[in-house]
């Protein structure tokens, strides 16, 4: 049995990278982010394994 993929939507992209909304659209931007799909042509999401892995591919830094 295949496992369907879970849809975020921005809110949730923004909370899995501890960002603002607004900062989740400017990654959304990025060409090495994953891409959104659209329910409606105003109704972004993004598959939440595909966010995870690009989140835990970026290079990690400490804050001071």
């Amino acid at each position: 049995m295949n496992k369907l993929p879970k849809f975020i939507t921005t809110k949730g992209v923004a909370a899995i990278g501890h960002v603002s909304v607004a900062t989740a659209w400017r990654y959304s931007r990025r060409p090495d982010f994953p891409k959104p799909r659209y329910f409606s042509p105003k109704y972004p999401v993004w598959i939440e394994d595909e966010v995870l892995g690009w989140y835990m591919s970026r290079p990690q830094t400490r804050v001071a």
